[in-house]
């Protein structure tokens, strides 16, 4: 059965690919909370996979500037 949301990741793939993610920066003067590492990855896959401008990104997948500049 093929699966309804391709750019999901796999359980497998994201102990691979989580180490190379760099450390959160540090808040201490507040601010909004970052977006999960794996919500990013799975929003930049889907752009990669389906060849849409970063201003097209679903809204639900996160904030296109946010993505864009997490990639």
């Amino acid at each position: 059965m093929a699966r309804t949301r391709p750019w999901e990741v796999s359980d497998a793939l994201w102990e691979h690919v989580a180490p190379f993610f760099p450390p959160a920066p540090s808040h201490a003067k507040g601010g909004r909370p970052r977006l999960p590492d794996r919500q990013a990855f799975e929003a930049i896959v889907y752009v990669l996979r389906t060849g849409i401008q970063w201003n097209a990104l679903p809204r639900e997948l996160g904030a296109s500037s946010t993505i864009h500049d997490r990639f």
